[in-house]
Parts: structure tokens; sequence; C-alpha cells
């Protein structure tokens, strides 16, 4: 991956997100993002140096039913992360890669694939202030 000089995240059969002036990407996977307990939409998440950008991926009956949040995508910039934990509120088999995010007025929880990745929580633990590790999100 020729990272420094990418423009774009997602593409192909993902949806697309332009990065910023000076943005770069530093790690990606194929992840869940979780609407609740059962229900999580398919896709590709970035980590890079401003943001954690998840790019959504349909499946094809989820598109053909319409469903609108299958092909989503969701932008957290770094800095409003509050706290980032371990998820425990989604099926058992993908809890040991799953984690949630506190922006203060919503929570994010996302599950890398192949599991599990605890660079990926890790990594972006690295990215705030320590005040903000904690283990509750």
């Amino acid at each position: 991956m020729n990272a420094g000089k990418r423009k774009q995240v997602g593409g192909a059969w993902y949806k697309t997100v332009e990065l910023l002036d000076g943005e770069f990407v530093s790690k990606d996977a194929n992840a869940h993002h979780w609407r609740g307990k059962w229900t999580s939409s398919f896709g590709r998440l970035y980590l890079t140096n401003l943001r954690l950008i998840f790019c959504g991926m349909p499946g094809l009956l989820i598109w053909r039913l319409g469903v609108p949040w299958a092909w989503e995508t969701v932008v957290i910039d770094l800095d409003k992360i509050l706290v980032v934990a371990p998820a425990t509120n989604i099926p058992n088999h993908f809890l040991e890669d799953a984690y949630a995010m506190d922006l203060g007025d919503r929570k994010e929880v996302f599950s890398t694939v192949p599991a599990p990745d605890q660079q990926w929580l890790m990594e972006i633990k690295a990215t705030f202030p320590s005040q903000h590790h904690n283990d509750q999100p």
C-alpha cells in the first residue's frame, strides 16, 4: 500500500471517503460496525493519523431490501474519542476483537476480521491522551 499518496479510502465494493490534507492510513482491515447486539454492517475500517473511517459494503440481499444503513460510512475524528475499551454488548463469537468508543454524544462499536487483533485497540488508544484510557466506554 502506498499510504502516503492515497487521496481516498474505500472504493470498489466499499463506500469512498476522501482523505484530508496531510492524512495518511496507518492500518486497515475488514470489519463489522455494530448497530446493536445482533445487527452489524460489514465493510473496511481505516485508522489514519487523524480519523477512524468505516466504509460499508452492501450485501446483495441487504442492498435489494433497501436497508438504509447497510452501505454506510462512519467517520470519527480521533480527538473526539473520549474512551476506547473492549466491547461487551455483542455476540460472544465477536467479543475477542470488538471495541467500543464513547464519543460523548454517541457510542460506536467495531470488530475487526479476522479476529482477534488487539493491536487495533492499542493503536486507537495510542492516538489520544492517557487520561482517556479507561476500561468502560
